[in-house]
């Protein structure tokens, strides 16, 4: 996926490491963030890479309500 500055990369919303969004695997926060794997899986994530999908998706509540509050907000 191609983020909105029109390259394949993007920033984890938590710790900041560059993640690929082609290669990387990750978890979504909202419409635009995403979180690396590390961090998902310290919020209590489960990947199941057989079934290439998230099994238990990690706690991201708190990021989220920081996106809604606007804390994460990138301009006016």
């Amino acid at each position: 996926m191609t983020n909105e500055r029109g390259d394949d990369f993007d920033e984890c919303l938590e710790c900041g490491a560059v993640i690929s969004t082609l290669g990387d695997r990750g978890f979504a926060v909202g419409a635009e963030d995403i979180i690396c794997m590390e961090c998902a899986l310290r919020r209590g994530g489960s990947y199941d890479e057989n079934q290439d999908r998230w099994v238990t998706p990690p706690r991201i509540d708190d990021l989220l309500k920081s996106i809604d509050d606007g804390v994460h907000a990138d301009g006016p």
